[in-house]
């Protein structure tokens, strides 16, 4: 169970070094920004853009550790109590002690505990599923943005424009399935 927690405790480290160095990485590009011109403006967007994915990404590690964590210590309480309300029972029974009462009390309590710990799982799972949805939402609209980037430096003015309808096509299509999986 210890190495449970070191693992745990070194993801939500790595994850908030990988949001640290991607907010500082914005800062810089942003103030790349602020001289650049041209083209080169497009580009810096762009990799602002995958900052910013970046930073969401870790974010987003990070409070699932923490929903995890949370979903382990409530499940662990529960199997405690659950314990400990069997061992009274047992030393009720073996003693003699007509005190049966507040051993049950305390595995109804612990039942409830490890109920509740199930919710903790579901929603935890649930929103770990939506959060991967939204990730690959983005990763796709920052594939699409790249398309386009690099679309619109096409020297030839027809060929551009013939490869950005067809681009747009393309998206259209695959958001419309997005719509239908959501």
């Amino acid at each position: 169970m210890h190495d449970v927690f070191d693992l745990t405790a070194a993801i939500v480290s790595k994850s908030l070094e990988e949001k640290n160095k991607a907010a500082e990485e914005k800062k810089t590009l942003r103030e790349k920004l602020e001289t650049a011109s041209g083209e080169e403006v497009f580009k810096i967007m762009n990799l602002i853009s995958f900052s910013n994915m970046d930073e969401f990404t870790a974010e987003a590690r990070l409070h699932a550790q923490q929903s995890f964590r949370i979903c382990m210590f409530s499940a662990i309480s529960g199997f405690l109590i659950i314990c400990v309300s069997v061992g009274f029972a047992i030393y009720f029974q073996l003693a003699g002690i007509e005190g049966l009462s507040s051993a049950y009390l305390g595995a109804v309590v612990g039942l409830i505990t490890e109920a509740i710990s199930a919710i903790f799982f579901s929603l935890y799972s649930k929103t770990t599923r939506q959060v991967n949805r939204l990730h690959d939402r983005l990763l796709g609209s920052q594939s699409a943005y790249s398309a386009v980037l690099v679309t619109s430096m096409l020297v030839d003015a027809s060929e551009r424009n013939a490869q950005l309808i067809s681009l747009s096509n393309k998206m259209m299509a695959r958001l419309e399935g997005l719509d239908r999986v959501s």
